[in-house]
This record gives structure tokens, C-alpha cells and sequence, in this order.
């Protein structure tokens, strides 16, 4: 896979969910939405087209984003909770392993970042569910 499969790419810290004694553990990562809608981290960034091929620690997040449930984080949920941070999600899916369903917590860059991402999975899962060229995003951007 070259640049042209990737949706979206860039640097989310990720919460570990095994933590050990010390409670909870913020990771940064290098996560790529591929247009087959694989979502991929990787433990640092990957050279430019080497992606797939590349020898970097790599782990499958959500083999098919359409299958997968986002749950925004709220304002309203940020109160009083240590474990809950701004512009951030959850992510809830088949991932790696034997099928096993796993829930992330996720965090961008701040609001812009957080935006476009949500974008970029809004989008792949309406061309996932009625196809590419559909014309399902452009009757909702024209309907503005």
C-alpha cells in the first residue's frame, strides 16, 4: 500500500490497557486509516510508502472501521474524571487476535485534529456502507 490508501494518518496518544501498579499509561503512536478501512498504529512514524513493508513495531486497531463503534468523549464526561481527557475518543472493535473485541481510548491533537479525524472515519464508514462515488457526502455538503 502506497500514500494513495491512506485516509487519514497522524500522531494520537493512546491509552495502555495494561497498565501494571502505577494505574494508567499515556503512549504516543503513529496511527493510519488506510481506505480499506483498516485502522493501524505504529510505534513510530513509518518512512513515507513503507508503511505495510515496514519493519516498525506495528498493530491493527480495527481491522474494518465500519464495524467499529466511536464514542466521542463529552465535555459533560470530563468532569471530576481523571481518566477522561479533551478531544478525545473511544474506539470499540475487532482488532488484533482471534476476534477478540477491544475498546481504546484515544486522544488527538487538539480540536482541529479531532475534527478531521472524525471526518475521515464519518467518511469511510458512509463509503463502506453505500458505496465510493455514491454521492452521499456530496448531497450533504451541498444540502448546507
Amino acid at each position: 500500500m502506497g500514500s494513495e490508501d491512506i485516509a487519514m494518518q497522524g500522531m494520537m496518544m493512546k491509552k495502555k490497557t495494561k497498565a501494571g501498579l502505577l494505574g494508567s499509561k499515556w503512549v504516543m503512536r503513529y496511527f493510519i486509516l488506510y481506505q480499506d478501512g483498516k485502522l493501524v498504529y505504529y510505534h513510530e512514524k513509518p518512512e513515507a510508502g513503507a508503511a505495510v513493508n515496514s519493519k516498525k513495531k506495528s498493530e491493527v486497531l480495527c481491522n474494518n472501521i465500519g464495524e467499529c463503534a466511536l464514542d466521542v468523549v463529552k465535555a459533560s464526561d470530563l468532569a471530576g474524571r481523571v481518566d477522561s481527557v479533551a478531544n478525545s475518543f473511544y474506539i470499540t472493535g475487532k482488532g488484533r487476535g482471534k476476534g477478540a473485541v477491544q475498546r481504546t481510548l484515544l486522544v488527538t491533537n487538539g480540536p482541529k485534529d479531532f475534527k478531521q479525524w472524525m471526518l475521515a472515519f464519518h467518511n469511510m464508514k458512509v463509503e463502506m456502507l453505500h458505496g465510493v462515488g455514491s454521492g452521499v457526502n456530496e448531497n450533504k455538503k451541498n444540502s448546507r
